[in-house]
């Protein structure tokens, strides 16, 4: 009898390597799903922070000193990358705004000092959104560039827009 040669692999073998996968993928979805949302966010306030800087320029620059809003509209004609996708590939919302504020502070030596306050309002179609949510009646307002950060973006509704 000839003796034949077995080349392959067996049952098990292949049902272990299909189990071992099955733990790998399980394991990192949710790390990378979690990654993903995390890269959105820090994008999302990059772009809110980018917007303001270019604000800044056009209200130092322009010399304006009361209270000054700016559209959508208008900050996409002072950026070179314009706010026109969200890092959630939905499109911002043509309600959002910026606005400069200038306020004059007298001391107590009667020393007068300008300070400019800068807040933005930025949301998107799916509702992604930057700003102060108030859930009793449904508005999202500017929020002041100081408070800015990963953590403030919140999902507030399709359908919500600046006020």
């Amino acid at each position: 009898m000839k003796k034949m040669n077995k080349k392959g692999f067996t049952l098990i073998e292949l049902l272990a390597v299909v189990v071992i996968l099955a733990i790998l993928v399980t394991v990192s979805v949710p790390a990378v799903i979690k990654y993903l949302g995390t890269a959105r966010k820090g994008t999302y306030s990059t772009n809110a922070l980018n917007s303001i800087d270019a604000v800044k320029n056009d209200y130092l620059i322009n010399g304006y000193t009361s209270e000054k809003k700016y559209s959508l509209d208008s900050v996409n004609a002072l950026l070179d990358k314009k706010l026109v996708k969200s890092p959630y590939s939905s499109e911002y919302d043509a309600s959002s705004y910026i606005t400069a504020k200038t306020t004059v502070v007298t001391d107590e030596r009667g020393v007068e000092t300008t300070n400019v306050e800068y807040s933005i309002c930025l949301i998107d179609e799916e509702g992604n959104a930057i700003g102060t949510y108030d859930s009793t009646t449904k508005k999202l307002t500017a929020i002041v560039e100081a408070d800015i950060n990963d953590t403030i973006i919140q999902n507030v509704g399709a359908g919500t827009k600046c006020e």
